[in-house]
């Protein structure tokens, strides 16, 4: 009994074979293509996670251009208490050629320059001394505004080298510069007793071939800047400086009103004829942002209407994803 039992066991081991080679072919096919179905369920998913960050970062940094680029188109041509530039004493208008405010300002009298509170210039660069050579991106657009800070500043806590309105309800103004051991002796006199200071804000954004100061364009990352009054070593300086990098291009057009109605009845570029100051309603901007990083396999072939234009994705950066956005900002004393 136990020596039968013993010769079928062993029979039995004797026929147990390990896998054939086409079921292990089999299972190895198998196995591979579950792997690489995980691998491209994997890259698919970090594709679209790369892509979402990209956009997101995009809308991101275009809010933020948008949350400063907002305040000086609301607010430009409010002058303190009241928003006439007719009754400010020392502006632009009122000065001679050589009678300029302060040497190193980006034209004779630029800052001060209120009956133009809002311009630019159409796809061109600016003239001015104080834009940066070889810096501007042909075929983008420059936006300027002048305005004064919403919140007065005390005699006492005057800045030196500070621009300020010394502006009244009365409407009367006029421009001084915060200078000397007592900045208080600077306040012009005359003017009714209530008066306040308003700081005197000028700036000018513009779109930049590369994110560096240095000179050097080899980044190829576009930014956002701004040139803007400012103080240096106690006298007023232009000063220029980064906003956001990644945007490609701007375009501007200003939203006028022909008829005296108060409302837009067109959107026109800064070199339009029909522009003036006075019959500017609204200012709407498109901002072409551009992703931080190439992206293996894309290619940018889409062409964006902006202002009237059509923008292409330069060859060399077709790699690189873009977002356009646009906002209309309308202006809240005019």
């Amino acid at each position: 009994m136990n020596s039968h039992r013993t010769n079928n066991d062993s029979s039995m081991r004797n026929h147990q074979y390990g896998l054939s080679l086409i079921e292990l072919m089999i299972g190895m096919a198998i196995g591979i293509i579950l792997v690489g179905g995980s691998f491209y369920v994997y890259a698919s998913t970090r594709a679209a996670f790369d892509t979402n960050e990209s956009y997101a970062l995009m809308q991101e940094n275009a809010r933020y251009a948008f949350t400063l680029l907002e305040p000086d188109i609301q607010l430009a041509g409010l002058w303190g208490n009241h928003s006439n530039p007719d009754a400010i004493v020392g502006r632009a208008a009122d000065r001679d050629a050589g009678d300029v405010l302060f040497a190193g300002d980006c034209a004779a009298n630029w800052t001060v320059d209120f009956n133009q509170y809002l311009g630019g210039t159409n796809d061109v660069a600016s003239p001015l001394s104080c834009f940066p050579d070889g810096r501007y991106l042909l075929g983008t657009d420059v936006l300027i505004s002048r305005r004064a800070a919403t919140t007065p500043v005390r005699d006492a806590d005057l800045a030196v080298g500070q621009v300020y309105l010394r502006s009244s309800e009365f409407p009367l103004s006029e421009v001084f510069i915060a200078a000397g051991a007592d900045p208080t002796t600077s306040i012009p006199t005359g003017l009714p007793q209530r008066a306040e200071n308003f700081p005197v804000i000028a700036r000018m954004y513009y779109i930049s071939k590369y994110t560096v100061a240095s000179g050097d364009d080899s980044d190829g990352i576009p930014s956002l800047r701004r040139v803007e009054l400012q103080t240096s070593g106690g006298a007023p300086d232009i000063i220029d400086s980064e906003v956001i990098p990644g945007v490609a291009n701007m375009q501007v057009q200003f939203g006028i009103d022909s008829n005296g109605d108060e409302a837009v009845d067109a959107y026109v570029h800064a070199d339009n004829p029909l522009l003036r100051n006075d019959n500017v309603k609204a200012v709407r901007i498109w901002l072409l942002m551009r992703a931080q990083n190439p992206e293996l396999g894309y290619e940018d072939d889409l062409v964006y209407r902006m202002g009237g234009r059509n923008i292409s994705v330069p060859d060399a950066f077709n790699d690189h994803r873009h977002l356009a956005v646009s906002r209309t900002i309308f202006l809240r004393n005019r």
